[in-house]
């Protein structure tokens, strides 16, 4: 406010009271004077005033006059003149609307790239995805861990522990269950079960999934520097920028939506550069290309033996994925080769390569290595094929449930009923000349009540074309059905061609073996099998008697073959021994 009181010059002074804003709007004013002497004086016209002095009404620090109006400047960047009558750019409030709109944007895209939307029955805000690479066991016997190799760097703190889940790895121990992880270097990590105890597991993708609050604390900045703190430094630095004053309303919601569209912006370039393909999806693409050129409009066909594969097409996935399969068994090959490869159409394998009829059933345990689940099968297929030559044994094909079975389909498969089963209806098909039993030396097949179902369904077989046989009054040379091949990584124990070793170690494994205690994921497929047991043995022990009998039969040949080995060894070394002594004489 201010008073005015103007002195005149022959000594009168003007009393023009207190002036303020509410009074005057901002700008400058000239007081002039007027004396009313009778009808020779006309106030209101400017010719009768006179010049008393001027007022410059200016509007409060922060403000300017526009249009009469005290006003704060539009663009923060911009403050009042000296006469406020107008706004100029202010060097130091550009370098603070700069450095806040640069530093919050940077904290915005930062809290965007630790969050995920995840489909799963609706949208979900989740933590942050890392891509897998690779998860397989390290280490031997008591210093075991399972091993977790990102596709990229983690950024995650190093030695840091916290709980992590798993989805996309096809792997039920994986996907279904909650686990902890210890974070090894800047690629790796050892997982663990939430009590910290060791399981086996074996991946080539997916992803890890951190929770939200452990996306901000766990991940840092060059492994030194947690995220979160570098968010909030980010965030305090740019609000400690424009400290200077709160700029209009309208202006604060556009840079607003510019900074959360950059962010966005960057949120999207980020998650586009992270959606590079892994080593194993280059050689799936490869590979689906190479099936599409041999088969390119695969079909279903009708389940059991007309989904048999043949060893050319077995070992042609196995060379070509040779450096991601290792020591690894079929719970990998099924999530990480046969369901990537089969995705598209939701076929079985063998739909998708191109089924053939079935000579052999395998019967094998998932936890048997590939390598050696592939030599087993090719030296059955040698012998049955009576050549070594690859265009002959390779043609063999057998019913294997990890190609046959659609995978999309399993409880179709499976059947209401065990005869409607796949497995059942591959085995008992005329086609099949028998049952490949894929044998490692502790003889882990025969404690899966799957592969026992499959063990009755082949002696219930050969005692049906024995039977058959026997009415007919004449026994053929080679029957229909040859029964079960105990088949190893060194060859056929029934033609007496795997190492003795080997062939042992089955033996003893298998001679204190009871098959009434055989385990299965579900329960209700072991009481289901071990109800077929006793309707069709009558007891375990005849069935225990059967397969202990027929592996009697097969060790009884090895023990011939290597006898006889020995005795022709034995010969061409006394035949050598002749030689030289009548040389010397």
């Amino acid at each position: 406010d201010v008073y005015m009181e103007i002195p005149t010059s022959d000594g009168y002074f003007f009393d023009f009271g207190t002036v303020h804003e509410g009074h005057l709007p901002p700008g400058n004013f000239e007081f002039c004077w007027c004396r009313r002497a009778g009808s020779l004086a006309n106030c209101s016209h400017p010719d009768h005033w006179t010049y008393v002095g001027s007022l410059n009404v200016m509007c409060p620090s922060g403000y300017y006059n526009f249009e009469e109006e005290c006003t704060i400047c539009w663009w923060p960047w911009d403050v009042p003149n000296s006469r406020r009558d107008a706004c100029t750019t202010d060097v130091n409030r550009v370098v603070g609307v700069v450095t806040m709109f640069i530093f919050t944007t940077l904290g915005a895209w930062l809290i965007l790239c630790q969050l995920e939307l995840q489909k799963r029955k609706g949208f979900w805000l989740v933590g942050r995805r890392i891509r897998i690479e690779d998860i397989s066991p390290e280490g031997e016997d008591d210093e075991r861990k399972l091993v977790l190799t990102t596709l990229g760097q983690h950024h995650l703190r190093n030695g840091s522990r916290f709980p992590l889940t798993f989805y996309g790895t096809n792997h039920f121990l994986l996907d279904n269950y909650t686990h902890r992880a210890l974070v090894l270097d800047r690629f790796r990590l050892e997982i663990s079960t939430e009590n910290g105890e060791f399981f086996v597991a074996d991946a080539s993708g997916g992803h890890m999934l951190l929770s939200i609050p452990g996306t901000f604390w766990y991940t840092h900045l060059f492994q030194v520097f947690p995220v979160m703190l570098l968010i909030l430094l980010l965030w305090l630095i740019g609000i400690a920028a424009v400290s200077f004053g709160d700029p209009p309303l309208l202006f604060a919601v556009i840079m607003a939506c510019i900074q959360l569209s950059l962010a966005i912006m960057g949120r999207l370039y980020v998650w586009k550069r992270l959606q590079y393909r892994s080593p194993l999806d280059w050689r799936l693409q490869q590979y689906n290309a190479m099936l599409t050129e041999k088969n390119p409009t695969p079909v279903a066909c009708q389940r059991g033996a007309m989904r048999a594969v043949t060893a050319f097409q077995l070992f042609d996935l196995y060379d070509f994925f040779q450096a991601f399969i290792k020591g690894r068994n079929m719970y990998y090959i099924d999530p990480n080769l046969v369901r990537p490869l089969t995705k598209r159409y939701r076929l079985s394998f063998a739909e998708r390569a191109g089924p053939s009829q079935v000579d052999y059933f395998i019967s094998h345990w998932w936890g048997t290595p590939f390598m050696n689940f592939c030599e087993s099968v090719k030296r059955h297929a040698i012998h049955m094929s009576h050549s070594e030559d690859e265009g002959q044994w390779k043609k063999i094909a057998y019913w294997i449930c990890t190609f046959s079975n659609n995978q999309y389909r399993v409880k179709e498969e499976l059947g209401v009923t065990h005869q409607e089963s796949s497995f059942y209806m591959a085995l008992h098909s005329n086609r099949c000349k028998g049952t490949a039993m894929i044998m490692d030396e502790e003889a882990s097949l025969l404690k899966r009540s799957w592969c026992l179902f499959e063990l009755l369904q082949t002696v219930r077989k050969t005692q049906s074309e024995a039977a058959r046989a026997a009415e007919s009054g004449s026994l053929p040379k080679s029957p229909r059905f040859a029964g079960m091949f105990f088949c190893t990584k060194t060859g056929v124990l029934n033609y007496g061609h795997a190492t003795v070793e080997l062939a042992m170690k089955i033996g003893e494994n298998i001679k204190n073996l009871s098959l009434e205690n055989a385990t299965a994921t579900s329960q209700e497929d072991k009481d289901m099998i071990n109800r077929l047991v006793l309707e069709e043995m009558g007891s375990y022990d005849k069935i225990n008697h059967i397969l202990r009998d027929n592996l009697a039969e097969a060790l009884r040949r090895c023990q011939e073959e290597v006898d006889l080995n020995f005795e022709t060894l034995f010969k061409d070394l006394k035949g050598e021994v002749r030689l030289d002594v009548t040389k010397s004489l």
